[in-house]
């Protein structure tokens, strides 16, 4: 079993290019992109009766908070890149969340876009518990045939791809578009010698 408990922020901007205007100064500050809360692992193995074998592992995390950005220059500096509403942190989905969504709301309201609800500032937490199950057949020797059974993701939860729509402006708005496979199960054998 391994947990983690994390806190993971940044002051600063997340890449080395060399764009001009004001996006290097204030209000890069926030929790860090792609930085989850909890992260729990728990695996195990062991042998059954008559040469079978179980073995699986559950991986939980508490979700990451997005970045977003205004997708119009505020600043005037000829750049849209990072520019957000003033107090609006680096990314959203962490914190005061429900300072997040009015500050939101609010710049989406003043160019008559709809606002969005809470919902869409929820973390997307991950969730795998993944199973197989083998049965050994002894041949003849140090000959075997290992027939086994194993399953992913089989509580089939959704587990939405990080990348959403960040733009303040857009319609698609944190809009999840993508996933991760559901549950998947596949048998198959392997012949030892």
């Amino acid at each position: 079993m391994s947990y983690t408990l994390a806190f993971s922020q940044r002051d600063g901007v997340n890449h080395y290019q060399n764009y001009f205007g004001t996006m290097r100064t204030p209000q890069q500050f926030g929790y860090q992109e792609g930085g989850n809360r909890h992260n729990l692992t728990v695996s195990g193995s062991t042998h059954l009766p008559l040469d079978f074998q179980v073995s699986g592992i559950v991986r939980w995390l508490s979700g990451s908070p997005f970045t977003v950005q205004t997708g119009v220059d505020l600043d005037g500096d000829g750049q849209t890149q990072s520019d957000r509403p003033v107090g609006l942190p680096i990314t959203v989905g962490m914190g005061d969340v429900d300072s997040q969504l009015a500050i939101i709301n609010a710049f989406r309201a003043a160019r008559n876009i709809a606002p969005i609800t809470r919902d869409l500032l929820n973390l997307d937490q991950y969730l795998s518990v993944d199973a197989r199950l083998t049965k050994q057949v002894r041949l003849t020797g140090s000959h075997r045939i290992d027939l086994f059974i194993e399953g992913y993701n089989l509580t089939n939860h959704v587990n939405f791809n990080p990348n959403v729509t960040a733009n303040l402006v857009s319609t698609s708005f944190l809009a999840r578009t993508s996933a991760s496979d559901p549950r998947q199960i596949q048998w198959g054998f392997r012949y030892a010698f």
